[in-house]
This record gives structure tokens, C-alpha cells and sequence, in this order.
């Protein structure tokens, strides 16, 4: 069988740095934002805009793409460096060392094995620090949810995440990682920035609600279950494509069933979490065996989900 532990292990590094940073800086992001929060609706919006996004790039030219992405990793930078700086005109440096490095060295290897990850990987840990200030519990989990059933779409059914990361692969920008396969050096393996900004978000709220160190167990849980399932693709399907986000939630999931299962069978979300687990479930078997049992897992969850806005509503209003 061949395993991999350069991917898992930059998933959990990546992720430690968000944890660590967004403490760090969250007094910073809240006060810049005015303490916003998205509610589900936004994160079922934010989803069905990334999704959208993905389809309309499948027809967007590919020059069209490099500026729009340009300018979105510029601003990021500009953004990152104003945060730490606190100065406005410092803000400048970022996206001109960027750009200058990007148009410099895109066509050789310098940027293709090295500068390539490292701007994938400074972009994802801030955005996930800013991004990461807008969500609560509540709406981390409706996020998260919405955005892998978005993933086992776009990536089995329609194909339009794959035709999209080839466009922007071939451009040369850092919307994922790219990382070879150790200890086999036989593959390279790539991890798009939704995966690590999804991973990152559920690290941060873990963190804020169970504390750090069952944030870090949590971390590890995510990586073990996405370097089992990726084990498994390298060795009988290694040119299948597999949405990332189904391992990362899935190892989520089990973190929290294992390590806070009172807290979370006594909460009035418990049929809640009943259901993202079933529904997880059924998509990791329907995504390996390119079913359609995500569209029956997603009408029993929207089932359980009417019954636990019931039951919330109930137990609120007898308070």
C-alpha cells in the first residue's frame, strides 16, 4: 500500500498555525471587522457563491482568471500586512513582492516547488484568521456541511472543480499545494486552499469552544482519517480525484463523537449531529463508488434537520 505523510503532516502544521495565529490576532480581527458574525444563511449563501464561482471559471478565459486571482492575492497580502503592521502604507509590500516574484519566476522550478506552496500557504493562513472571525459554532457546522456536499458535486458529478484547478494549475498560481508523495516519490499530490481553509476553520472554533488541546487532538484526527483515504486512492485508484473535504469533515466528526461525546448527546443538537454523521457517512461510500446515495443521505438529513429546528424550538419555548 502506499502511504503518504508529507500531506497530512503540512495539514496539520497548517492548521496549528491558524489556531495559533488567530488567538493571536483575534482581538485585531474582530475590532477591524466590528465583531460581524454570519448567520446560516450567509454560510449556505457563502457555499452556493464558491460553488458558482468554480462552474463560471470552467468558462472564463484563462487571462481573465489570472487577473482576477492577482488581484484577490493582493488584496489578501495587502490586508495580512496592514493587520501586522497596523500601518496602511506598509500594506504595499506584500502584493508588490508577490507580483514581482509571480511574473519573475512563474516558469521555472524555483516557483513551481518552492514559492508556489509558500504564498498557497501564507495566503490560506491569513484569509482563514480573517475569514475564520465571521463564524460561530452554529455556522461553522452548517458551513462546513453545505461545502462538502458542494465538493462531492463539483468534484465526482460535475467535474467543473477538476476543469478549473487544471486552468489555474497551468497558470501557475497558488490556490493549492503541491507536495510529492513521501516516502514512495512516485505521485505528486495536490490540496486545494478550500480543504486548508476548511480544516483551519474547524481547528479555530474547536479551540474557542473545547480549548487548545483538544483543538490539536482534533488536528491530528483530521489528518489521520484524510492520510487513510488517501492511502487507499493512491494504491487502487490513483487517478481518481476524491473531495478532500469529505475526509477532513469526516475526521472532525469522529474527534467529536470520541472526545466530547457527553456534552454532545446532552446538547439539543445531538439529532443535529446524528444527522451530519449518517450524511457523512453515506457521501465517503456514494463518493468511492461514484453513486448517487449523496441525494438520498441529503434528503434524510434535511428530514432530521426539520425535526431538530422542531425540537429546538420546542425545548426554547418551554425555558
Amino acid at each position: 500500500m502506499t502511504f503518504d505523510i508529507m500531506l497530512p503532516s503540512a495539514l496539520i502544521f497548517i492548521s496549528l498555525a491558524i489556531v495559533y495565529l488567530y488567538a493571536k490576532l483575534e482581538k485585531r480581527v474582530k475590532t477591524l471587522f466590528e465583531e460581524r458574525e454570519f448567520t446560516i444563511r450567509d454560510a449556505l449563501l457563502l457555499v452556493i457563491a464558491m460553488g458558482g464561482m468554480v462552474t463560471a471559471l470552467v468558462f472564463v478565459p484563462s487571462q481573465a482568471i489570472l487577473v482576477l486571482f492577482l488581484w484577490v492575492f493582493s488584496v489578501a497580502l495587502f490586508m495580512t500586512t496592514y493587520l501586522i503592521s497596523q500601518k496602511w502604507y506598509l500594506g504595499f509590500i506584500g502584493p508588490a513582492i508577490f507580483l514581482a516574484l509571480y511574473f519573475l519566476f512563474k516558469d521555472t522550478a524555483v516557483w513551481k516547488w518552492y514559492l508556489l506552496d509558500l504564498f498557497a500557504i501564507i495566503f490560506i493562513i491569513f484569509i482563514t484568521v480573517y475569514v475564520g472571525s465571521f463564524f460561530t459554532w452554529k455556522t461553522t457546522f452548517a458551513f462546513a456541511f453545505f461545502l462538502t456536499i458542494m465538493d462531492v458535486i463539483q468534484v465526482l458529478y460535475t467535474g467543473y472543480m477538476i476543469t478549473t484547478s487544471r486552468k489555474v494549475f497551468d497558470l501557475a498560481l497558488p490556490i493549492f499545494i503541491v507536495l510529492p508523495v513521501v516516502p514512495s516519490l512516485q505521485f505528486l499530490m495536490a490540496l486545494g486552499l478550500g480543504d486548508l481553509f476548511l480544516t483551519g476553520l474547524l481547528s479555530i472554533q474547536t479551540e474557542k469552544k473545547y480549548g487548545k488541546r483538544f483543538a490539536v487532538l482534533t488536528i491530528l484526527s483530521m489528518a489521520v482519517v484524510f492520510g487513510i483515504v488517501e492511502a487507499l486512492m493512491l494504491t487502487y485508484f490513483p487517478e481518481q480525484a476524491l473531495p478532500a473535504t469529505v475526509m477532513i469533515f469526516s475526521g472532525w466528526l469522529i474527534a467529536l463523537s470520541i472526545g466530547q461525546k457527553d456534552k454532545i448527546t446532552s446538547s439539543p443538537y445531538s439529532t443535529e449531529m446524528t444527522a451530519y454523521t449518517i450524511l457523512t457517512i453515506m457521501s465517503i461510500i456514494g463518493a468511492l463508488a461514484q453513486t448517487i446515495w449523496w441525494i438520498f443521505s441529503g434528503f434524510i438529513f434535511g428530514l432530521l434537520a426539520i425535526t431538530t429546528t422542531v425540537e429546538y424550538r420546542y425545548r426554547r419555548g418551554k425555558v
